[in-house]
């Protein structure tokens, strides 16, 4: 197995376990606690797979789960109030993520209308930010690693280089967390640029 299929394989394992955060968290929003902490709890499972989805390029996964935290963001703001519309749309939003993460696992493609639909529906809850934002808009754009050329660091078109080090339980690339297996696993395989340590973070 090559190091870089290695971290993928680790990935969906963080995975999992995101989910089964995400959805114990729906469950708590439908059953009426819609508090700070559960809301935020939500929030970091769907950015934590956004973060990592993007290292690896899986742009459907990464385009969906920056939709979703939107509307999350929105909420746990209390933009947004937990009513039993925008709580069906949440609880069918998680199984949407859940169904772009088998699918970018097993290489094949989620049900597209089901995630149409669900991207419509986000747009009446967000609306009003976007307007208040006015023309601006924000992509999200994934950087991805390759393991291809050890030792070798990833350049931009701009001439700059960037060497990618975890360091402690979390790895932050632009406030993004990359869960802890995956990074450990990422640095005892050389680094996502390259960059070799050992196996073991402090």
């Amino acid at each position: 197995m090559s190091a870089e299929q290695s971290i993928l394989n680790t990935f969906f394992e963080e995975c999992e376990d995101l989910l089964f955060a995400l959805t114990d968290g729906l469950a708590a929003i439908a059953d009426g606690n819609a508090e700070g902490d559960t809301v935020n709890a939500v929030f970091r499972s769907v950015h934590s797979i956004k973060g990592a989805a993007g290292t690896f390029q899986m742009t459907e996964l990464v385009a969906f789960a920056h939709k979703f935290e939107a509307v999350l963001d929105a909420l746990r703001s209390h933009t947004l109030e937990p009513t039993p519309e925008l709580v069906r749309v949440l609880q069918r939003s998680g199984d949407i993520l859940a169904d772009l993460v088998e699918a970018a696992r097993n290489q094949t493609s989620a049900n597209q209308q089901a995630v149409a639909q669900t991207l419509e529906a986000f747009k009446d809850f967000v609306k009003a930010e976007e307007k208040d934002a006015g023309e601006f808009e924000f992509s999200f754009a994934a950087i991805g690693i390759s393991m291809d050329e050890p030792g070798a660091a990833t350049a931009l078109t701009t001439g700059r280089t960037i060497l990618f080090v975890p360091a402690g339980r979390w790895s932050t690339v632009a406030r993004t967390p990359v869960p802890s297996r995956l990074s450990r696993r990422t640095w005892s395989a050389g680094g996502a640029g390259g960059c070799r340590g050992p196996a073991r973070q402090p």
